[in-house]
């Protein structure tokens, strides 16, 4: 919907995506947000 925003945690998700029509628009944009060293997730 216009105005949505979706947030989730990449360290946690499984990478994938569902099939979709080849020939449609898709818009895709990315922010990364940067947390203090001491509550960084630990890779």
């Amino acid at each position: 919907q216009p105005g949505d925003a979706i947030l989730w945690d990449n360290a946690s998700t499984m990478h994938r995506r569902e099939s979709f029509d080849p020939h449609s628009e898709r818009l895709m944009k990315r922010t990364t947000i940067r947390p203090k060293p001491a509550l960084a997730v630990p890779f």
